[in-house]
């Protein structure tokens, strides 16, 4: 090896204190499986068989970002509870500005017990400000460098060292944050311009450096920043239109607290309600269904759309929220009473006893789960020659793996500048 690569590279990769050091990246897969696909990316191993990297990344800031009554908050909630339950040290601070959860509410459409809740879960409400955010995020950091030997457990997404052994991770932490519209500084109870363009453009300001100053400690902890942001009607339209705020944002459309949280955002979801359900309708329940779109990711491309199915009672209802995935890739055959899984025409259903089937038929759930599982990860194979890093890769490899009829994008914003 040369000069650099042998001697230069070995001091600065050994001087954390002066040159910093890298943390191998690290997916979390939550309970629903079509976002974990939105958000994924395919590697190549060694062996030319296809890693899937899917989920969200551990350490880093989600913002979903909706209109009132999109679902928004349901949906960080639960997301954040199906990582939280396989680690025992996990926790989820809750510091809700708007006042608006309750205790029962985070129970009932996550199922958590009163003792867990206890244990898991912190919640906030009255004397919190935007320096709260960050005060919070130090002290947790500290907390857990401190106690980081204690903490180490074996990662659950079977990552592994460069020498085969499981990686060991420290238990993901979350903060919530609902919502960064109503986040204010500790000042601005005093001030005498509370609707002036000064004071948005001063919180705007905060709450830039507030989350960029969490970024380091969050990612060196595994603090994972759940920001949820409200989409409101930009009405500076003016004689010529706009520039969007990012891509698959309309012009019409405005994000509160600054677009500098737009890029500090690693990932940045969109919910927007669309046909509202009521019992008499084909799922029997009350509810609505939203669309769910990566407006930005740092791993595969933005644009993606899938749809969810919301109960009001219990959030998001993974099951149908599968099924309509499946449905969207012709993955359904048939109708009424006799629709069945494309080649599991055996297992014949309708949609008043599907969630039913999929509870008290194995067979019937393990084909369900088998095809959409084979379904996402056709979808992802488009993104796979992009991760390799092999020259000497068959070219014909790569032209088979680029499916065609495997439907993820499906956004219809047409007043996208770029």
């Amino acid at each position: 090896m040369g000069l650099i690569t042998d001697q230069l590279n070995s001091i600065i990769e050994g001087n954390h204190k002066d040159f910093g050091y890298n943390i191998p990246q690290l997916m979390f897969r939550t309970d629903f499986q079509v976002l974990d696909y939105l958000n994924g990316q395919t590697t190549y191993a060694k062996n030319g068989e296809l890693n899937f990297n899917i989920g969200i990344d551990a350490g880093k800031p989600i913002m979903i970002v909706g209109k009132p009554g999109s679902g928004k908050t349901t949906f960080a909630i639960q997301l954040i509870h199906s990582i939280m339950k396989k680690y025992n040290e996990s926790t989820m601070y809750y510091l809700d500005y708007e006042q608006s959860a309750t205790e029962t509410r985070v129970k009932n459409i996550t199922g958590m017990s009163d003792d867990y809740y206890k244990e898991h879960v912190i919640m906030k409400k009255v004397g919190i400000y935007t320096e709260t955010l960050l005060r919070l995020v130090k002290q947790v950091a500290k907390f857990k460098k401190d106690h980081e030997k204690e903490l180490l457990v074996p990662n659950l997404e079977g990552a592994l060292n460069e020498d085969g052994t499981i990686r060991k991770i420290m238990p993901p932490t979350f903060i919530l944050v609902d919502s960064i519209a109503s986040m204010k500084t500790a000042d601005y109870q005093e001030g005498e311009e509370l609707n002036s363009l000064t004071v948005h453009g001063r919180q705007a300001i905060i709450n830039k450096d507030v989350i960029n100053r969490c970024l380091q400690p969050c990612m060196e902890s595994n603090i994972i920043l759940v920001m949820i942001n409200h989409v409101t009607t930009n009405m500076s339209m003016g004689v010529t239109p706009p520039e969007a705020q990012t891509r698959f944002l309309k012009n019409t459309e405005s994000i509160s607290g600054g677009v500098a949280l737009l890029y500090l955002a690693n990932l940045l979801l969109k919910i927007e309600a669309k046909e509202k359900l009521e019992e008499k309708d084909k799922y029997g329940i009350k509810g609505f269904i939203s669309n769910v779109t990566v407006v930005k990711s740092r791993n595969t491309d933005a644009g993606k759309s899938a749809t969810f199915v919301f109960n009001q009672m219990e959030g998001v209802d993974n099951d149908l929220s599968n099924f309509e995935y499946l449905k969207a890739n012709n993955m359904i055959k048939g109708a009424g009473v006799g629709m069945y899984l494309d080649g599991f025409d055996q297992y014949k259903f309708r949609m008043s006893n599907l969630k039913e089937k999929l509870a008290t038929v194995p067979e019937f759930r393990s084909a369900f789960d088998t095809i959409l599982e084979e379904t996402l990860k056709a979808s992802l194979k488009v993104s796979s020659k992009l991760s390799h890093d092999n020259n000497d890769l068959d070219e014909e490899i790569i032209a088979d793996e680029t499916p065609e009829d495997v439907v993820l994008v499906e956004n219809d914003n047409t007043e996208v500048t770029e």
